[in-house]
């Protein structure tokens, strides 16, 4: 928890606007996750420093992938080197073809669903201090700040042609987006 705090940004609102910049809505995140704890952001590299400093006299192995999982109050896992053991805790964090959401929950495969996303972090947005979400016409740009001018860009286009989105400068489908989009965009 306080490990976590020191490093993480926290978010005090959520902010829909258009894609022109104008606000369609603002949430008090304290009060809409009230009793639930902070809402904090936090980079993936500071997260895993973060719990391998925690975790520094839990062994952790590399290069190895989950194959089977038997569910229980100790699930039972059995790893690609052939190793077996229980664990207190099975996390899936493995994607979007996750083998863990497979084992546990079985079901269809992945499919595509009409929508293609870009993410990356831009650095040097110290103006930027919490969650915010520009809607355009089928096009979304949310990004998240995460502290020290770091801020988490994710972008989305519906389209029912995946391979097309790839082939063209997907940027272009948010030229006529506010600020900071486009300079976000720049890097």
């Amino acid at each position: 928890g306080p490990a976590l705090a020191a490093r993480a940004n926290p978010i005090g609102r959520q902010r829909f606007l258009d894609h022109r910049g104008r606000r369609l809505a603002d949430i008090d995140v304290a009060r809409f996750w009230d009793g639930v704890g902070r809402c904090l952001a936090i980079n993936r590299a500071a997260l895993h420093e973060v719990l391998r400093e925690a975790n520094a006299e839990t062994p952790i192995r590399l290069g190895t992938t989950v194959t089977d999982l038997e569910n229980g109050a100790a699930p039972r896992v059995r790893l690609s080197d052939g190793s077996t053991g229980s664990y207190d805790l099975v996390v899936g964090a493995d994607g979007a073809h996750s083998t863990i959401r497979s084992l546990i929950m079985g079901g269809p495969p992945v499919r595509y669903v009409g929508q293609a996303s870009w993410r990356f972090i831009a650095e040097g947005f110290r103006d930027i201090a919490d969650w915010t979400v520009m809607l355009g016409r089928g096009r979304a740009f949310l990004t998240v700040a995460l502290g020290q001018g770091l801020v988490y860009c994710y972008a989305d286009v519906n389209t029912s042609d995946p391979d097309g989105a790839r082939a063209k400068d997907w940027r272009d489908s948010f030229a006529d987006f506010a600020e900071p989009v486009p300079h976000l965009l720049e890097q």
